[in-house]
């Protein structure tokens, strides 16, 4: 669309302000009485003559100042009846050349004014003369050709003076369409839509007809306002074009794709702002549980009673004393009649009978237990044909992958703090195979007095069963654990523990006694002599799984700059960090792994001194020598790291902990030494079978 601006607006209107200039061939009498009568005069064929335009009727009478009608020669005038008039009392009965006709048409183009307002000349319809040849002239006006006298105006006429334009005065009717806005078809024009071809057979956008906007092709959310607002189909075209679909799009040779953004998830808010903090505070544990998302009521498993007591704890107490210390009583799972445990849930009530004490803690013993629930599916199956698949499939529906015997922790005072470590563990790591090192949490019931969670339950003991057993086993050697089992019980924790890390768990309280043996049984023809660091060939069924959440700590809950004030007494078992009273991390897994490594190798408890690092800062080793024969590199790198972590961070994203490059390449070394000498000597497998044989006796 092009546009005057006003510049060539007014450029346009100074040239139809000029005088008009007169025909060559005009007699000389003729341009006498025009330079007589429009000499000096700036007399134009205006359009916006105003008032005198609206009202001037050539047939009508004038009024004076008072109103009066007032008749003149010049009010009284025509074209045809003066010029008839004329030429009857002359009586020249001569034709009129072509020339003079020209003439003529001169003179009747300068008392012309506006073709809507013309004179009907010869009975034509407005100013038809003027685009008529002289002959059709001469015939539509059924006139006899002979000479024409064009009459001069009278004296009294004062012809209109104001310039072409004067917006003030004019009328929108009486413009001429000089100013009509020009469609241009353009290649930056988008193609035709439905409304621009409605509107093509009009000369102008503003003359599009109102029906096309009420038209159900070209419906619009916006129509109602437009229509309101003035706008038609033609002037939302202008304004606003519709898009282009986008396989008519014309693209830029060579332009890249523009792909959609995708939609960016709100970034997570750590619930606990404070860069220093103790994590086991309670109040801050409080906070946690206020605000975490889901909330910790959504987790599947929890019933929370926060106005009901429980008081089962002092009979179940009362039922461990009572029994033996024996293996005798404790090879025997059914032995005593233990209480039993009723806990109410949505779906009914599941039953656990206490058989005996697995393992106390200061604040949290644990119990064998036997899930009723189970326990007698598994009688209804024994009755059951080998042939009633579909018995035996809804029995093992009912129970939902719960095993006959677990383990109940009885915590007093009362947390969900472990429940919920244990299942943001499971549910970050997903189907790895570290996930497999992790007991599943069943259920939590938490009262206002106690707290039970039901777990899954391993009864091949920890890796400091296995010490012991190494230290009284003469065949094992000088009372320590065979080097080659402790590298892969070694490879098992150090995968576990930095798929934790990797997914923001810490575990808090890493030691011997809080590693359970996982020793599931395996055919020994799917199982292979030589050792597969992938797991393939039955390795991924051997291993070790951690417990004891209590300390764990959810490290997305806190700021990523957090660091961690330990006030609870401390000794050689925690890291240097805690006994120092300086902040702390991923330390404390990582010296908890240092200890468990050493008490496998050494038969004893760690200890460690500290010597001076680069630029001041202390540098960590273990103060026992290792035998001549072991694998030295592997162990004195691995411990470097362990102990020293913060030295080791160059590596890591943004240079900080947790070091999961640094714990895998001491893991990669140690596995490829495992398949390269996992036969020798006694053989791996066959070490690991011995321990099984062992650990079973002490059931």
């Amino acid at each position: 669309m092009t546009f005057h601006t006003r510049a060539a607006t007014d450029e346009i209107y100074d040239i139809f302000n000029q005088p008009l200039q007169l025909s060559a061939g005009q007699d000389d009498e003729d341009s006498e009485n025009d330079s007589d009568e429009f000499d000096g005069e700036d007399y134009t064929m205006a359009t916006n003559i105003g008032e005198q335009t609206e009202q001037f009727d050539p047939d009508a009478e004038g009024e004076d100042d008072d109103g009066k009608s007032v008749k003149s020669d010049w009010s009284d005038f025509t074209l045809r009846r003066n010029l008839l008039a004329e030429n009857e009392t002359e009586g020249e009965e001569e034709l009129v050349s072509e020339e003079e006709l020209v003439q003529a048409k001169g003179k009747i183009e300068k008392l012309a004014i506006h073709k809507d307002e013309g004179f009907d000349v010869f009975g034509e319809n407005k100013l038809n003369i003027l685009r008529d040849e002289p002959k059709q002239v001469a015939t539509s006006s059924r006139l006899p050709l002979q000479k024409m006298k064009i009459p001069s105006p009278p004296e009294d006429f004062d012809p209109p003076r104001n310039p072409y334009y004067a917006g003030n005065q004019a009328h929108a009717q009486n413009r001429l369409p000089y100013m009509t806005p020009i469609v241009e078809k353009t290649e930056s024009l988008p193609p035709t839509t439905i409304a621009r071809r409605k509107a093509e057979h009009h000369k102008t956008p503003s003359k599009s007809r109102m029906p096309d906007i009420m038209d159900n092709s070209f419906s619009s959310p916006f129509g109602e306002i437009l229509n309101d607002s003035g706008f038609g189909v033609s002037n939302l075209s202008l304004i606003d074009p519709p898009l282009v679909p986008k396989e008519r799009e014309r693209k830029p040779f060579g332009a890249k794709p523009v792909t959609a953004l995708k939609p960016v998830a709100p970034k997570e808010v750590p619930i606990i702002q404070d860069l220093q903090c103790n994590p086991m505070d309670e109040a801050l544990r409080a906070q946690i549980y206020e605000k975490l998302q889901p909330p910790l009521k959504t987790h599947e498993g929890f019933y929370h009673h926060p106005k009901s007591t429980f008081g089962k704890a002092a009979e179940i107490r009362k039922f461990s004393k009572s029994m033996g210390r024996k293996d005798s009583d404790r090879n025997n799972s059914n032995s005593g009649q233990g209480p039993s445990i009723d806990f109410f849930t949505g779906d009914g009530v599941r039953s656990y009978a206490i058989k005996r004490e697995l393992g106390k803690g200061a604040f949290a013993p644990v119990y064998l237990a036997e899930n009723m629930m189970v326990a007698d599916a598994e009688d209804e199956a024994e009755d059951l044909d080998e042939d009633d698949i579909e018995g035996r499939l809804e029995l093992t529906k009912r129970t939902a992958g719960r095993k006959r015997f677990e383990a109940v922790k009885m915590e007093h005072p009362p947390s969900p703090w472990e429940f919920y470590i244990m299942r943001q563990a499971k549910r970050r790591l997903g189907v790895v195979r570290a996930s497999e090192s992790i007991l599943n949490a069943y259920e939590m019931h938490l009262f206002s007095d106690e707290g039970y969670l039901i777990l899954e339950y391993r009864d091949q003991g920890t890796i400091l069963d296995l010490i012991n057993i190494a230290k009284a086993d003469s065949a094992a050697g000088a009372g320590v654990m065979d080097e080659t089992l402790v590298m892969f019980l070694a490879v098992e924790l150090l995968r576990t523990v930095e798929a934790l890390h990797t997914r923001g768990i810490l575990h808090g309280d890493l030691k011997a006694d809080n590693c359970l043996i996982r020793f599931d049984p395996i055919p020994d023809a799917s199982w292979s002599a030589r050792y597969r660091r992938d797991g393939a060939d039955g390795w991924d069924k051997k291993g070790v799984s951690l417990i004891d959440f209590g300390r764990g700590i959810d490290m997305k809950l806190f700021s990523p700059n957090v660091q961690f004030i330990a006030d609870w007494k401390t000794d050689q078992q925690d890291c240097a960090e805690m006994r120092e009273m300086r902040p702390w991390t991923y330390q404390v897994d990582y010296y908890g792994l240092a200890a468990i490594i050493h008490t496998m190798l050494f038969g004893k408890y760690i200890e460690s001194t500290a010597e001076k690092g680069g630029l001041g800062a202390k540098k960590y080793r273990i103060t026992s020598t290792m035998k001549r024969y072991w694998q030295q590199n592997i162990w004195n790198e691995l411990f470097d790291v362990l102990l020293n972590p913060l030295l080791h961070t160059g590596g890591e994203n943004r240079g900080v902990m947790p070091v999961t490059k640094a714990i895998r390449k001491c893991r990669d070394g140690m596995e490829s030494w495992l398949e390269n000498n996992c036969e020798k000597g006694a053989g791996l497998r066959n070490i690991i079978k011995r321990m099984e044989a062992t650990l079973s006796r002490r059931r």
